[in-house]
């Protein structure tokens, strides 16, 4: 029924078009025998809206890189957040406004850091079909070991509430490990780990998340904040279309092993 609706109104489209370009030709006079460049054009409208494919249109090609919401791991992802109705449309409206930029998500690597990480598995699989490769951590030990085995990822989400030592660097609060584990990346990390963007992620509501994440986001780069499902996949496709467009400068040189 629906590609029915959809041909008849490239009919009547393409029709109405035509028309016009017909108008044109019989009632404009034109140089080089009325075949002039608005004809033409109008000609050309009318056939490109009969006969082109425009299902393919839900596709972006760019790069060599295809990429499409309509695929069905991104609407599987989607559907295993839970949103209601009208989150789910917001959702799928909000990822259509930054198809461009959810392309450069394609190969980067975001490092996750929440003691539970089953709570966040719909938006780390959201991540994932949208083209990011997501590292899981549960404490800030086994981040640590990560990065240092491996510096070279593109973003830290982090949650803010969660056991950990770190405190004892900057005088914070301890059950707020996700913010001094920040803190202290930030202050004695190697300089590529002190400049991945950081993305805090929790439930709180906005004023007590602004509050307790104060301390991080008093370093630099100051880290982003959200407490929402939209909030955090709109700030992190800004953050790694950014980061991959301009990664960051190492100006390291390779240097062999002491003996």
């Amino acid at each position: 029924m629906k590609n029915d609706q959809t041909t008849w109104i490239r009919i009547v489209l393409s029709t109405i078009v035509l028309l016009f370009a017909v108008f044109r030709f019989v009632f404009f006079e034109a140089v080089s025998e009325r075949m002039d460049s608005t004809f033409l054009l109008l000609l050309a409208l009318a056939v490109l809206i009969a006969f082109l494919p425009w299902e393919r249109l839900k596709h972006l090609k760019a790069g060599g890189i295809e990429l499409s919401l309509d695929r069905p791991q991104v609407k599987g992802a989607i559907d295993s957040l839970g949103l209601d109705r009208v989150e789910n449309k917001q959702l799928q409206e909000m990822l259509s406004r930054n198809v461009l930029e959810i392309q450069q998500l394609n190969g980067s690597r975001i490092l996750w850091i929440d003691d539970k990480p089953h709570n966040i598995i719909g938006e780390r699989r959201l991540l994932r079909a949208l083209g990011g490769e997501v590292d899981t951590a549960t404490s800030s030990e086994m981040a640590e070991e990560i990065l240092v085995r491996d510096n070279d990822f593109d973003m830290i989400v982090s949650d803010v509430q969660r056991k950990g030592e770190s405190y004892k660097l900057n005088n914070g609060i301890p059950i707020h490990e996700g913010v001094n584990f920040i803190v202290k990346l930030r202050k004695h990390g190697d300089p590529i780990i002190k400049s991945i963007p950081v993305t805090f992620y929790a439930a709180y509501d906005w004023d007590r998340l602004v509050k307790f994440t104060r301390p991080a986001r008093e370093t630099y780069p100051e880290p982003e904040i959200s407490n929402s499902i939209m909030g955090l996949l709109a700030k992190v496709i800004k953050v790694l279309s950014e980061v991959r467009s301009n990664p960051i400068k190492v100006g390291l040189e390779k240097k062999p092993t002491e003996i």
